[in-house]
């Protein structure tokens, strides 16, 4: 049986489209309907119907689930939301699909085996059932550039994120290096590609308006029905550019992390700089997966050929690295 969950809300409505078998389930497609904020009410209830009948249209459920109870923090919040309701409801029962109603203390009974789960504990459980399930072999990510240092920066990962890096510097060999992503960036990994159901509608990738050139992006997934294929140069969907933005992190973490290695093994008193470059590019939130810099972190700690500023400086950014983790 394929089910439609909606999650009403009168700026973003949730939705999500899952298969079941009464034992088991397959995600097929989750979104969100994003009435234009600076509409009134009237106007943002008919874009959400509008969305929820275009879904229903291309998905086609056999019954539709929302929540019994909705929490708001005022009346004017609360009338809101059922007039939300309401037009969703009625979408579903256009269509002549079945109702139910779930109360919040079911459904993470449901999910967690406890009801009064918090809203962490269901996301964390929800996302251990996504890593599970996902049903790719390959992902590959590559940024060609006509401009800047790189010609060229591809990551390849199977779906246990584990593969190989590739980059060339401009009239420079290809480097190629292997990379197995942590746990934590692993699980970012796959929830940001779940969210783009897996390069689903990629003529909708790029925004097809005029701007300079930031270079081809194209995105590849190999999936048990075949292989999808998006290229863009700059996209409006924002679960393309999260996606996009994880791995051009991914990327410059990664050649820092070259840069590094072999500052180590012939150019020992460049380390502090290079250590520099990386505690900026973690504090602008430009690393994906801070967790792979610790085992590099802790070697240049614990050798005593590196100067001592470089290793007391390696010593701070893993301990930072480790806080920011609790």
């Amino acid at each position: 049986m394929r089910v439609l969950g909606i999650d009403c809300g009168s700026r973003v409505t949730g939705y999500g489209v899952i298969d079941s078998d009464g034992a088991g389930c397959v995600f097929v497609r989750c979104g969100a309907i994003r009435p234009k904020s600076s509409d009134p009410l009237a106007g943002r209830l008919k874009s959400i119907y509008n969305g929820i009948v275009a879904i229903i249209r291309e998905f086609q459920p056999e019954s539709a689930v929302f929540e019994t109870l909705f929490y708001a923090m005022n009346v004017q919040s609360a009338l809101k939301l059922g007039h939300v309701r309401g037009v969703s409801m009625f979408a579903a029962a256009e269509a002549n699909l079945p109702v139910f109603e779930y109360s919040p203390l079911e459904v993470k009974s449901a999910v967690t085996g406890y009801g009064r789960a918090e809203k962490a504990q269901v996301q964390q459980v929800f996302l251990f059932s996504v890593l599970a399930l996902a049903d790719f072999s390959s992902f590959t990510y590559c940024h060609e550039n006509s401009r800047g240092p790189y010609e060229m920066q591809c990551i390849q990962l199977d779906s246990q994120a584990k593969g190989e890096v590739r980059f060339r510097r401009r009239q420079a060999d290809t480097v190629n290096l292997p990379i197995q992503l942590s746990a934590a960036g692993r699980e970012k990994f796959v929830s940001l590609l779940t969210a783009t159901n897996y390069l689903d509608h990629p003529e909708t990738f790029e925004s097809g308006k005029k701007i300079a050139d930031l270079g081809l992006k194209r995105l590849t997934v190999e999936l048990p029905s075949g292989k999808r294929e998006a290229t863009f140069n700059f996209s409006l969907r924002k679960d393309v550019t999260d996606l996009s933005t994880f791995f051009e992190a991914l990327i410059n973490q990664e050649t820092l992390g070259f840069d590094i290695a072999n500052a180590i093994q012939f150019e020992r008193l460049s380390i502090p700089k290079r250590l520099e470059q990386v505690e900026n590019e973690l504090r602008a939130n430009r690393i994906s997966d801070p967790d792979r810099l610790i085992p590099m972190l802790e070697k240049i700690e614990a050798d005593p050929q590196v100067m001592n500023y470089a290793r007391t400086q390696a010593g701070k950014m893993k301990k930072q690295i480790q806080a920011a983790k609790k």
